[in-house]
């Protein structure tokens, strides 16, 4: 939220596989509503601990055309393809920056399929 991309943040869930860490499109319903989403998984980059240290694994779906509050809602994730790896960025904006390509990417991989 604080980013301008407001999530749906779950934990990965204990003893299951969970998909290669990056930036997948994905669609996603919660609440009864199925949106097309990005979805990252990966430790966020930009918010080290003091030490340095990475935080915990999440993952963090940003679904287009979404503005609900969903906390503590069941939520499935449907994988539809790999979009690129984590990565670092030196600072928010450049990170706002990327997000936008990447939602920009989401919009025509979902178009193309009529999603």
């Amino acid at each position: 939220r604080k980013m301008g991309f407001p999530t749906v943040n779950q934990a990965p869930p204990p003893g299951r596989l969970v998909p290669k860490e990056g930036v997948h499109l994905t669609r996603v319903t919660v609440g009864g509503l199925t949106r097309n989403a990005l979805t990252f998984i990966g430790r966020p980059t930009i918010q080290r601990g003091p030490g340095g240290e990475l935080p915990p694994l999440r993952i963090e779906s940003f679904l287009q055309n979404f503005s609900k509050t969903v906390y503590n809602r069941a939520v499935h994730v449907e994988f539809h393809r790999f979009l690129r790896e984590n990565r670092s960025f030196p600072n928010p904006e450049a990170l706002r920056r990327r997000m936008s390509g990447d939602l920009a990417d989401a919009k025509r991989y979902f178009a193309r399929r009529g999603s």
